[in-house]
């Protein structure tokens, strides 16, 4: 019984993270897109993705599949490195500036 605990302890923990970089990526992808004058028409013709897919990946769609990030990377013209490597930002001004650029 105590073994199966861990294991579901470990699952919400995996999930936990899932959901995590699900919601990063798809944070990340929107506010790249935004920053650079982008709408989602136009990301969907660069990464030759369509546009309803650009729609659910920035509201977090469930099945993001690799090949799929990488091309939005590159179509934002942004390396893995520079996509992955951004701090969410954490004082308020810095939050009211990336809400206000994602609306």
């Amino acid at each position: 019984m105590q073994q199966k605990t861990l294991y579901s302890k470990i699952e919400v923990i995996i999930l936990n993270d899932n959901l995590r970089l699900r919601v990063y990526i798809s944070q990340r992808i929107k506010y790249l897109r935004t920053k650079k004058g982008l709408k989602q028409d136009e990301l969907a013709e660069l990464s030759d993705l369509d546009t309803k897919h650009i729609s659910r990946i920035e509201n977090n769609a469930p099945n993001l599949e690799l090949e799929t990030v990488e091309k939005l990377i590159d179509a934002l013209g942004e390396t893995n490195a520079t996509f992955f490597n951004w701090k969410f930002p954490t004082n308020s001004e810095e939050l009211r500036k990336l809400n206000n650029s994602l609306h």
